[in-house]
C-alpha cells in the first residue's frame, strides 16, 4: 500500500514538473521569437551604419548578443570606431586592433551579413572584403602617419573627353588621420592663368593626332588612360604650384586668400570623377548640374561685364551643396558602389603605391589601364558645348556572317576576349536628341536671371546649331588590338587617320550631328589575323 501511494505521489510530481518545463520551454520561445521579431522590425528597412544619431549599430549589438556573439561584436567595434572617429581621434593609431577586427569581419562574412540587415551595402562589402590583404597601404593612404593630398578632377560627361570628360573644375583634398582638412574647389583654367605655358611633351606617336603634340593642365585627361592622364595632371600640378606660378598673377587673383592650402602640395593620386554618376545615384542632381550649366554659359550676361573669375556663382554654389549634402552624396556613392564601378565612373590614379593595390584597382575597375583584350571607343567633343549629356552612342559588331556578336550603348570599353579570326564590321551611331523639357528649363533660368540669351550663349546650350552649322562635333578616337588590321572607315566622317602607338593600333576620325533629332554614322571594317 505504501508503495502504491508513493507511485501515485511520484506520477503527480512527473506530472507537475513536466508541466513546469514545458511551461518554461513556451516561455522562453516566445521571448526568443518575439525578440527576434522586434530586432527584424526595427531593423525591416536595414542597419544604418553611417547614421551615430540612429544608434543602429549600438542596439543591434544589444539585442543579438544571446544568438551570435562575432556579429555583436563586429556591430559593437564598428559602433565604438565611429564615435571615436567622430570625436576626432586617429582610429587608425588608436584604434587599429578594432579597425582591424571589424574588416576582418566583414572580409570573412561579406556575403551573410547581406542577409541580416546590411543588404543595402552587400556590393560596398564585396569591395571592403577583397581590399582586405592591402589595409595597411589603405591606412595610410588615408593619413593614419602622415596627410596626403589628392586631385580630383570634376569631369563634365556632357562635354566628352576619353578619360570622361571636360573638366572645368578640380577639388584639391588634403586627408590626415581620415578626415577631410582640405578641400578647395578651383577654376581649371587657373593654373594657366598663373604660369602660362607649362606644359608637358606628349609622345610621339601622338603627333599625327594633334596638331600640337602638348599637355596642357585644363586638358590633362585627352589619352583615356588613368596612368598616364593621372601621371601627367600631378606633374603639371606640382610643377605650376611649387615652382613656375607667377607670384605676382596670385597675389592679385582670386585664390589669393586660400594659396597656401594649394602651393607646395605633393600629389599622391588624381581621382577622375564623372558627373554622370551624381545624376545617376542622386534624384534631382540632373537638374542642378543644369543649373550650373546655365550659369557658367551666362556669366558674363548674369554680371554684366567680361571679367575673370568667370566659376565664381558655380563653384562657390557646388561648394554649398556639397558641404550641405556631404553625407548624402558620400552614401549615395557608397551604396551605388557596383554600378559605379562597372561603367567606370570613377578613376584613380595613385603613386608609389604596390603592384597588388594597383592590380586591385584594375580588376575592381577602379583604374583604366590598356587591356589587350579590350578595344576603346573614344570621343573629344569639338563643339565645346554640353551637348553629349543628349547623345546616345550605339555600338553594333557583325562578322562577316553579318551576324550580331556585340550590341552596346554608351559603352566607350568593350571586351575583345574571344573574338575569332575573321572581318568584323563595326558600325557605331552617335544619336542626338535635346529634348525641348530641357530647352524650356533654360529659358526659365535666363527670365530668372533676367538675361537674353544671345547666339554664343544658345550655342553653348546647345539650344542651336554653332557658327559652322553644327550641334555637335566629335572627334573619335579608338584603340585597338595592334595586330588588327584596319580595311576601311567610311560614312558621316572625315579627316580619318589609321597609325601605331607601341601598345594599340589608333584610329581617329571627325564626325559631325547638324541638327536635332538626328543620327550621324561611322563604320569600321577591321580583319582579326
Amino acid at each position: 500500500m505504501e508503495r502504491g501511494r508513493g507511485t501515485k505521489k511520484s506520477d503527480k510530481t512527473s506530472f507537475w514538473y513536466q508541466f513546469v518545463v514545458m511551461g518554461l520551454v513556451l516561455f522562453f520561445s516566445y521571448a526568443v521569437i518575439s525578440l527576434v521579431a522586434y530586432v527584424f522590425g526595427v531593423f525591416r528597412h536595414g542597419v544604418d551604419i553611417f547614421n551615430p544619431e540612429s544608434r543602429d549599430l549600438d542596439r543591434l549589438a544589444t539585442y543579438i548578443w544571446p544568438f551570435d556573439q562575432g556579429l555583436a561584436e563586429f556591430a559593437d567595434d564598428a559602433h565604438q570606431l565611429l564615435d571615436a572617429y567622430l570625436a576626432e581621434e586617429n582610429i587608425f593609431q588608436t584604434q587599429r586592433e578594432r579597425v582591424d577586427s571589424v574588416w576582418k569581419y566583414i572580409a570573412d562574412n561579406h556575403k551573410r551579413l547581406s542577409s541580416l540587415g546590411f543588404s543595402q551595402y552587400d556590393d560596398l562589402f564585396a569591395t571592403i572584403a577583397s581590399l582586405y590583404p592591402y589595409r595597411d597601404e589603405v591606412y595610410q593612404l588615408l593619413g593614419s602617419e602622415q596627410s596626403f593630398t589628392y586631385l580630383i578632377a570634376l569631369q563634365n560627361t556632357g562635354e566628352r573627353r576619353p578619360n570622361g570628360g571636360f573638366f572645368g573644375s578640380f577639388v584639391i583634398m588634403t586627408i590626415d588621420k581620415g578626415k577631410i582638412t582640405t578641400f578647395q574647389p578651383v577654376d581649371s583654367y587657373f593654373p594657366d592663368s598663373i604660369a602660362p605655358g607649362v606644359r608637358i611633351p606628349g609622345p610621339v606617336w601622338w603627333n599625327f593626332f594633334l596638331d600640337d603634340n602638348q599637355v596642357g593642365f585644363v586638358a590633362g585627361n585627352k589619352y583615356g588612360f588613368t596612368d598616364i592622364d593621372g601621371r601627367n595632371l600631378k606633374a603639371l600640378y606640382e610643377t605650376i604650384f611649387h615652382q613656375a606660378y607667377n607670384p605676382d598673377t596670385v597675389a592679385r587673383g582670386v585664390y589669393a586668400d586660400v594659396w597656401p592650402s594649394l602651393t607646395n602640395k605633393y600629389i599622391k593620386g588624381v581621382i577622375f570623377l564623372r558627373s554622370d554618376m551624381w545624376e545617376d545615384v542622386i534624384p534631382g542632381f540632373e537638374q542642378k548640374a543644369r543649373e550650373w550649366q546655365f550659369v557658367n554659359a551666362t556669366i558674363d550676361l548674369i554680371r554684366g561685364e567680361d571679367r575673370t573669375n568667370k566659376k565664381e556663382l558655380y563653384l562657390g554654389d557646388m561648394t554649398t551643396y556639397f558641404d550641405e549634402h556631404r553625407t548624402e552624396l558620400m552614401l549615395s556613392i557608397l551604396t551605388h558602389i557596383r554600378d559605379i564601378r562597372d561603367k567606370h565612373q570613377i578613376n584613380i590614379y595613385l603613386s608609389n603605391v604596390s603592384d597588388g593595390l594597383n592590380s586591385w584597382l584594375r580588376d575592381w575597375h577602379f583604374t583604366t589601364t590598356y587591356d589587350t583584350q579590350s578595344m576603346y571607343l573614344r570621343d573629344f567633343n569639338r563643339s565645346y558645348s554640353k551637348v553629349d549629356r543628349f547623345m546616345t552612342k550605339e555600338v553594333i559588331i557583325h562578322n562577316d556572317a553579318w551576324q550580331v556578336v556585340g550590341e552596346y550603348v554608351n559603352q566607350d570599353i568593350l571586351s575583345v576576349r574571344g573574338r575569332g579570326s575573321g572581318t568584323y564590321t563595326i558600325d557605331i551611331y552617335y544619336h542626338v536628341n535635346v529634348p525641348q523639357v530641357y530647352r524650356d528649363f533654360m529659358q526659365t533660368m535666363a527670365d530668372l536671371y533676367g538675361v537674353q540669351l544671345t547666339d554664343r550663349e544658345r550655342s553653348i546650350l546647345h539650344l542651336q546649331p554653332n557658327q559652322a552649322g553644327v550641334l555637335r562635333a566629335t572627334q573619335g578616337l579608338i584603340y585597338l588590338p595592334w595586330q588588327w588590321f584596319v580595311d576601311q572607315v567610311t560614312g558621316d566622317v572625315f579627316g580619318v587617320t589609321d597609325n601605331y602607338s607601341p601598345f594599340a593600333r589608333i584610329v581617329t576620325y571627325h564626325a559631325q550631328t547638324p541638327y536635332n533629332n538626328s543620327t550621324s554614322q561611322v563604320t569600321l571594317t577591321v580583319t582579326i589575323p
